[in-house]
């Protein structure tokens, strides 16, 4: 399960990241004069809106519902980095 956990999370990553590309591209077909291509984009941007909230809901069942609200947020990558706050040094 922490590999589904793990593969969920960088697909977030993926679907944030196309979310906001798409946005960005009809920003800019919307300043060429190119209204349809701009509606096009915000409509793929919205399903990549949508995309990331179902990944969302699937990955908040997986995490257990008594772990405390720090603990949880970190619980979902295996080896957290040093930087990542609660992670106490070596």
């Amino acid at each position: 399960m922490v590999r589904t956990k793990e593969n969920i999370l960088k697909a977030l990553v993926y679907e944030q990241a196309a979310h906001y590309n798409y946005r960005k591209f009809a920003k800019e077909a919307k300043k060429e004069g190119l209204p349809e291509v701009a509606e096009v984009f915000q409509l793929l941007a919205a399903q990549e809106l949508d995309h990331k909230n179902q990944l969302l809901g699937q990955l908040k069942q997986l995490v257990p519902k008594d772990l405390p609200r720090g603990i949880k947020r970190f619980s979902l990558i295996r080896n957290p980095p040093i930087w990542a706050p609660g992670r106490k040094k070596n």
